[in-house]
């Protein structure tokens, strides 16, 4: 017990002092701590496995800057437009769908049965064989490596930059390579199937909603009342072009007419009458200025059966012209026909003027009954015309409840081409770096932990034999032990030393 005290102190509760010099008496336990920590140190650094990392930086941007469909998401709220988090992105790459497909990529390399898929924190090493030995299919390697895969890479953030960042680390080189490259295409991939199925999702439910909206405007009859108001519209376009081919044409018989009865007017009144001789430059005058006049209204009544929207500017142009010279010639007969004259003519010429009386009136009877047919047909076809704006009239009305219904199924049908062709173009959100670190090793414990380790565990164990061993020697090799052990004894010299 005495022995024991002198190994406390009062301040550091332990006498390092003596501990020290506990160290240099038992000399050869000193020395074989120290090579015991020189082989504990080295043993426990280089039988850690090698482990090679690789980082890659990428980055899974927002839905409005990978596409230009962005109206057409936010209006069916379906495909989400804003980055996905650690979490999300987790979820997705340890999922059995990703690591599934992962491990079909690296299975189906040539150089498969020579990489190690050993994990790098377990000291023990298992052979090919032992993880896919007895598999007999690409299907049961498969299962196999899927079980392994998520323990030789990690997903984090990088705070700084925002973007995520893969670890992955591995025995060798080339699993560590392998893994990065299948895993950005495995990535990509799924990330373009995600959005491709969403939008798929989008279609199919766009579709049962244009379905549904059909079915209901077909339950009131709105497509039958579409279909009869097309033909109203169309009926409509086509009876108005009608009238106006009316209108035409019996502006250019009423014309015709009114011609030919004053051409058989005068006809009667020059064939009752003798012509003077002394008129007849006159008489010759007045028919040569009457078959100019009939030449000018067939020419304008030509001109007037075109419409006038179809009509070009020579065309207006003569038009005007031709009225001026008919307006002239009409009045210069009137005013010869307000003249009393005398023809004095032969009897061939008065007969000639007979004859020409009675086909003058045929002429004007057939006339007359064409302008009485073409203003009974233009009756008719405007009594037809506006039956047809009375029923497109009604049919309005009764679109007006079917209105929000056909305008609704119009947007969707819209959406659903806008859909279709964002299908067609649409992309991965997933952007990784081009450049990345290179290939890195390391041991999972630095030396200096192991150094550190090592030599605290080395210092106990030293110290408690130390003790052992001082509380088990006898021997008194100083005067601080003698006083120690016996407080009463009083120490009356000292023995030279002769070393």
């Amino acid at each position: 017990m005495k022995k024991l005290n002198t190994l406390l102190h009062d301040v550091t509760v332990f006498n390092f002092m003596l501990l020290g010099k506990l160290c240099k008496r038992y000399s050869k336990i000193s020395t074989v701590a120290f090579f015991a920590f020189c082989a504990f140190t080295l043993f426990s650094y280089f039988s850690q496995v090698t482990i090679h990392t690789k980082k890659v930086n990428f980055k899974v941007v927002a839905a409005d800057e990978n596409t230009n469909t962005k109206n057409v998401l936010e209006s069916l709220n379906s495909i989400a437009n804003t980055l996905i988090n650690q979490s999300e992105l987790t979820s997705i790459v340890y999922s059995y769908e990703f690591t599934n497909s992962l491990a079909s990529h690296l299975v189906a390399l040539s150089q498969f049965k020579e990489m190690d898929f050993n994990s790098p924190t377990d000291r023990a090493s298992r052979s090919h064989l032992d993880y896919f030995g007895h598999c007999r299919s690409v299907e049961c390697k498969t299962n196999v490596l899927r079980g392994i895969l998520p323990g030789l890479y990690k997903i984090e953030t990088d705070m700084g930059t925002g973007k995520f960042v893969l670890t992955v680390m591995s025995r060798s080189d080339d699993v560590t390579l392998e893994i990065i490259s299948h895993f950005q295409k495995v990535l990509v991939e799924s990330r373009l199937a995600a959005k491709v199925k969403d939008v798929e999702g989008q279609i199919q439910q766009a579709q049962d909603l244009i379905l549904k909206s059909r079915s209901d405007i077909e339950s009131k009859g709105g497509f039958v009342r579409v279909a009869s108001n097309e033909s109203i519209e169309s009926e409509i376009i086509q009876q108005n072009d009608k009238i106006r081919g009316i209108l035409n044409l019996l502006n250019s018989q009423v014309d015709q007419n009114q011609f030919q009865k004053i051409r058989l007017a005068q006809s009667g009144a020059e064939a009752n009458k003798h012509i003077d001789s002394s008129n007849m430059m006159r008489a010759e005058n007045f028919s040569k200025i009457s078959k100019q006049v009939e030449l000018l209204r067939q020419n304008i009544a030509s001109i007037n059966s075109t419409p006038a929207e179809k009509r070009s500017p020579m065309d207006n142009k003569i038009l005007e012209q031709l009225t001026k010279e008919l307006k002239s010639s009409d009045a210069e007969l009137r005013k010869m026909g307000s003249l009393s004259r005398t023809i004095a003519v032969d009897d061939t010429f008065i007969n000639t003027q007979i004859t020409n009386q009675t086909t003058f009136e045929f002429d004007y009877r057939v006339t007359s009954q064409k302008v009485k047919k073409l203003q009974t047909e233009y009756e008719s076809s405007k009594k037809y015309l506006n039956s047809l704006y009375a029923k497109r009239a009604q049919l309005n009305t009764e679109f007006l409840t079917l209105k929000p219904d056909l305008e609704y199924l119009k947007q969707m049908e819209e959406k659903l081409v806008s859909l279709k062709m964002m299908k067609s173009a649409v992309k991965s959100d997933v952007f990784f770096d081009n450049f990345s670190s290179d290939v890195t090793l390391f041991k999972r414990n630095p030396l200096w932990q192991i150094i550190a380790f090592s030599l605290i565990l080395t210092l106990f164990f030293l110290f408690s034999l130390l003790i052992i061993v001082y509380l088990r020697d006898d021997r008194i090799y100083e005067e601080m032990e003698l006083t120690s052990c016996f407080n009463d004894l009083e120490v009356i010299g000292k023995t030279p030393d002769f070393d």
